[in-house]
C-alpha cells in the first residue's frame, strides 16, 4: 500500500495536520496517527514476548522426555548442563545451541549414529523436547 504524506496549515486556526492518504483513500489526522502506530508497535512487541517464552508445563514435559521418556534417553548421548546430562556420544547441546527445527528434524530423521525417534515419541513429546532444548541452550 502506497502512502502519500501531505502537511497542510489551516489559515483559520494555524494548526498543523498531517494527513496520511492510503490508496484506499482514507485520511488520518495527526492526533490519531501516533496512537495507532504506538499501539501496533506495542502489540507486536507483546506478541513477540509471549511467543519467546514457552509455558512451564511444556518445558517440564520436554525435560522429562530428554531425561527419561525417550528410549534410549537423550541424556545418555548428549551433554546438556540444565539437566546435568554429560553424554559423550552425541554433540554437546549447550555448545551447539540447536534451533527448534533442528531438534525436530534430528528426532524425526535421526542424524549420524542418532536413531530416528519417529514412532517412538509422539508429536507432543517431540514438540516438548525441541522447545525445551532450544530454550535452555539459549539462556
Amino acid at each position: 500500500m502506497m502512502l502519500f504524506v501531505k502537511e497542510a496549515l489551516s489559515s483559520a486556526s494555524r494548526r498543523r495536520y498531517l494527513w496520511v492518504r492510503a490508496t484506499c483513500g482514507a485520511a488520518i489526522p495527526q492526533g490519531f496517527l501516533k496512537p495507532l502506530l504506538l499501539g501496533g508497535f506495542a502489540l507486536a512487541i507483546s506478541g513477540f514476548a509471549v511467543a519467546g517464552e514457552p509455558d512451564s508445563g511444556k518445558l517440564a514435559k520436554g525435560e522429562a522426555v530428554f531425561m527419561t521418556e525417550a528410549v534410549p534417553s537423550c541424556s545418555l548421548c548428549h551433554t546438556l548442563q540444565k539437566t546435568g546430562a554429560s553424554g559423550a556420544i552425541g554433540p554437546d547441546l549447550d555448545a551447539m545451541q540447536p534451533t527448534y527445527d533442528q531438534v525436530r528434524a534430528a528426532l524425526r530423521e535421526g542424524v549420524g549414529v542418532m536413531p530416528s525417534f519417529d514412532g517412538v515419541l509422539d508429536e507432543a513429546q517431540m514438540d516438548a523436547v525441541a522447545t525445551f532444548v532450544e530454550h535452555v541452550t539459549r539462556q
